[in-house]
Parts: structure tokens; sequence; C-alpha cells
């Protein structure tokens, strides 16, 4: 059920934008959230950089598709 307050279609700011991932200079990332992990300059320098798109918020919000992976056949 939407309210008033809360819009159908808020983002609460994870949306698709380009940026810096662990993954790549110029990847697709969520606009909100980030990850720790990047050394800038020297080894006890660590920042945060944008997590891959759709990131796990997107999906529950409904703003990303939810994808599946099929499980190893056993053997």
């Amino acid at each position: 059920m939407t309210t008033p307050e809360q819009p159908s279609a808020e983002t609460f700011g994870h949306e698709p934008i380009k940026g810096l991932s662990l993954n790549a200079l110029d990847d697709t990332i969520c606009g909100r959230c980030t990850e720790r992990g990047v050394f800038w300059g020297n080894a006890t320098e660590i920042r945060s950089v944008g997590v891959t798109w759709p990131c796990t918020s997107a999906i529950v919000l409904g703003l990303a598709p939810r994808t599946t992976t099929p499980a190893p056949a056993a053997g």
C-alpha cells in the first residue's frame, strides 16, 4: 500500500549512475550505496567506492529485477 508520505516511485537515492567500483573506474553503480576497500596513495588509506548496480536495496524496492542463478548439478 502506498501512502502520501511514501510514493511508489520513491528511489531513496538508489539509482544507477556511472562511477568508481571495486571492479572498474567507469562502472554502473548505485548512487547511494558504498563499500570500503580501495587503497589510494599509501596502504593505510581506504576510501569508499560505489556498489555495483543493482544493489540489494534496489532489488528489494523493486527498482531492478531480481536475477536467479541455477543451482549446480549434484554429482
